[in-house]
């Protein structure tokens, strides 16, 4: 009889032991699906903000884009009040050619006039259809990078996204940074006049004095960019003419200087296509989700991308 009353005290230890450890699966269980809900619950919000935020910008360029709108400045309300950047206030990467890139690497990255001559050659030699050198004594084709510890042939197509400069010989992620900011892939490879910074003028060959004089213009009395005092230059035709009136004026080279790039169509007044960036951040947890996006002057999305979820704890 004891042993009988045993036996039944273990089983029903037993029992209580295994009841416990199925409900304690069953709670893990439960949580888990239960933060799983959570994480995609904030997911679904951050998309929510963000990419209203991204819906709300294209509707401020569909309301500016009207035919008599001919130009593109700093003091509008899509560079003032809503923080996009036009496109083509850059250099774009698949149309300008080394000597103007080696400019841009001296400019923003501030490298010697042979180091950034190298690395210009070698970007330009990662895009063209071709395997032969675009400088006896620069560049970089298939034969260089066979020589990486991870070989790799050129591609010898057009960049696709910027990220792909890191392939070309001699870029490293601290001059990418330095440069990211001042290289597209969209536009016709026309500078905009009323948004590009110096180091964008200047890389297309403009002389410093010249360049000087137009940023000096475009910041107007209050020498602060982006202010209803702004110069603008509403036509390129008119660009020589404006400055000529400016304080101070043009000399008579930088006059043919400035006419020279309109010629040779290395400048307007416009931008088609514009970045938007935009971050939204949740209050119950601070988790955010940046995305970034080019639309075109209607508001065509053209790319966009997240920039990932950024989780607090």
């Amino acid at each position: 009889m004891k042993r009988n009353r045993g036996s039944i005290l273990v089983l029903v230890l037993w029992t209580f032991s295994l009841l416990a450890a199925f409900s304690a699966a069953l709670g893990f269980g439960v949580r888990q699906k239960a933060a799983l809900l959570d994480r995609l619950d904030t997911l679904m919000s951050l998309r929510f903000m963000s990419s209203s935020d991204v819906e709300y910008a294209r509707g401020v360029l569909k309301a500016l884009d009207k035919p008599e709108d001919a130009y593109r400045a700093l003091n509008e309300p899509w560079a003032t009040d809503y923080g996009m950047t036009d496109e083509e206030r850059k250099i774009n990467l698949n149309k300008a050619d080394a000597p103007t890139l080696s400019r841009l690497l001296q400019e923003a990255a501030g490298l010697s006039e042979s180091d950034a001559q190298a690395i210009a050659y070698a970007l330009v030699d990662w895009r063209d259809s071709d395997s032969s050198y675009s400088s006896a004594g620069d560049g970089a084709e298939d034969s260089d990078y066979a020589e990486f510890p991870l070989p790799y042939e050129a591609k010898d197509a057009p960049y696709e996204v910027l990220e792909e400069m890191l392939l070309v010989k001699g870029m490293t992620r601290e001059l990418f940074d330095k440069l990211k900011e001042f290289v597209t892939l969209y536009g016709s490879g026309a500078v905009n006049i009323n948004t590009a910074p110096h180091e964008v003028l200047t890389a297309i060959g403009l002389s410093r004095g010249v360049v000087d004089k137009i940023i000096h213009f475009r910041s107007g009395p209050d020498a602060k960019p982006g202010t209803g005092d702004d110069g603008i230059f509403a036509q390129i035709e008119n660009v020589t003419a404006v400055l000529n009136k400016a304080v101070p004026p043009l000399d008579a080279n930088e006059k043919v200087e400035i006419e020279n790039m309109i010629s040779k169509g290395k400048l307007t007044t416009s931008s088609v296509y514009f970045r938007i960036h935009s971050v939204g951040v949740l209050d119950k947890n601070k988790a955010s989700m940046e995305i970034e996006a080019v639309v075109d002057h209607t508001g065509k999305i053209v790319s966009s991308r997240s920039c990932g979820v950024q989780w607090r704890s």
